[in-house]
């Protein structure tokens, strides 16, 4: 008998052995019912918004200078959204031109999908 022929049927011996005891006994549990799922997934921790309002400037300072980050300044986050004031329409219309670019960008330095959009206050 090879090693694989005895692995296969060792596999097949406890498959039965595991099904009829669960018929048997019902009230036995398989292992992966012990395991709470919500446990099993990354805890999600809440950003604050500083947090996000300090990546916010930095990444509009990298993507547009010393003036864009004295010309456009969040005003509040909510609802995963970052809302905006621009000084005026050329700085709104360039973010909103490409929000989607510092949308990405909030997200990488945050580490995960914390902004879905930009929204003009």
């Amino acid at each position: 008998m090879t090693d694989v022929t005895y692995w296969k049927s060792a596999l097949v011996i406890t498959s039965n052995i595991v099904s009829r005891t669960l018929s048997k006994y019902p009230f036995m549990k398989t292992l992966g019912s012990f395991i709470n799922k919500k446990s099993i997934e990354a805890r999600r921790t809440v950003i604050d918004q500083q947090s996000v309002f300090y990546v916010f400037q930095l990444v509009i300072k990298t993507e547009y200078g010393r003036l864009g980050g004295e010309n456009i300044t969040p005003v509040f986050f909510k609802e995963k959204k970052i809302f905006i004031k621009a000084s005026g329409s050329t700085w709104a219309s360039e973010i909103w031109l490409n929000r989607g670019h510092i949308v990405k960008k909030v997200n990488e330095q945050l580490g995960g999908e914390e902004i879905i959009d930009l929204a003009m206050s």
